[in-house]
């Protein structure tokens, strides 16, 4: 073989080799190279009915682990990725739905290789709406000598919505506070509901007109022993007791003004004849001063006790 056509197959051998270790180092650089990220992931509830709620603190977030090619693994976006589990054949109670790789959702050609935890826990009830009755709080003392005389609320009951469960423990809605610290006037004021629940809401606002009454106190008196004073009497005449006590019940104001020494228990024996048996007679009470009936008009009186025994001999 001739020197030339031996250098020619040489150069043909080492452009071979050549070749195969440039094609060699360009698909070792071409290999797609896989990593593993892990990502929180949202989870959506799907088919949730209008009669149902989640009860119980429902965690809404899980931890993923996925692996895929680092390019697509690094595109990855929030929207990208949620957990879905569906209610839609879900009866009241406890459940306790494992997690599998089936219900992360996620692009094409990215896997699932964990999921912490793997269990979500929930309890479902039923939701029901219903009118609770608005009691108003009230706090504070109002003026010496007034009192509260009503409360109103307007609406007087407010409807709310939530699990069935929730309705059990209250009977009525409170506001917040309203204070009547030293008033001795009316007063008519928004009041909002306070629920203290994170499963019930108003389905309409949670303000409520509140009106609150304020009025002179009530005040109760005993005048004791005052004298029963006998009238028309034709002849000797006994009573028993001969002195009774008078109730005097009105506005504190008007109360204080009264006066034992200007009350008199008065029975009339007009028509008396005399008999073995008792009459048992319902005295009168007369109150004698310079406004007595303007006094009368707002004080009610009555003796105790409420009869006497007359005897006539």
């Amino acid at each position: 073989m001739s020197s030339s056509k031996t250098s020619k197959m040489w150069l043909r051998i080492l452009s071979l080799i050549l070749g195969f270790a440039l094609w060699a180092y360009i698909s070792g650089s071409r290999e797609i190279k896989m990593v593993t990220k892990a990502f929180t992931v949202p989870i959506y509830f799907e088919n949730i009915t209008d009669n149902i709620i989640l009860m119980e603190d429902v965690f809404y977030e899980v931890n993923v682990q996925l692996r895929g090619p680092e390019k697509a693994v690094r595109k990855l976006e929030p929207k990208d990725l949620y957990v879905s589990i569906d209610l839609g054949n879900k009866a009241f109670g406890v459940h306790s739905i494992p997690l599998t790789e089936h219900m992360i959702h996620r692009p094409k050609g990215i896997q699932v290789v964990g999921i912490t935890p793997n269990t979500v826990q929930f309890r479902i009830e039923r939701k029901l709406k219903k009118l609770l009755p608005v009691k108003p709080t009230i706090v504070g003392n109002t003026a010496d000598g007034f009192e509260i005389k009503k409360i109103q609320a307007n609406p007087p009951a407010l409807e709310l919505e939530g699990p069935a469960s929730e309705f059990q423990k209250r009977d009525y809605l409170t506001t917040e506070p309203i204070d009547v610290t030293g008033r001795s006037t009316s007063l008519t004021t928004k009041g909002f509901v306070v629920l203290k629940s994170d499963y019930l809401k108003l389905t309409k606002d949670s303000s409520v007109s509140i009106t609150v009454t304020i009025g002179e106190q009530t005040k109760t008196q005993s005048f004791r022993r005052v004298e029963v004073t006998l009238i028309h009497q034709q002849s000797k005449t006994w009573v028993n007791p001969s002195r009774i006590n008078v109730i005097a019940v009105g506005p504190f104001s008007l109360i204080k003004k009264l006066k034992r020494k200007n009350f008199r228990v008065i029975v009339d024996c007009s028509g008396l004849s005399s008999r073995k048996e008792d009459y048992v007679i319902s005295p009168r009470i007369q109150y004698e001063s310079k406004d007595s009936e303007r006094l009368l008009n707002s004080i009610e009186l009555k003796t105790s006790p409420e009869m006497v025994n007359v005897r006539v001999f």
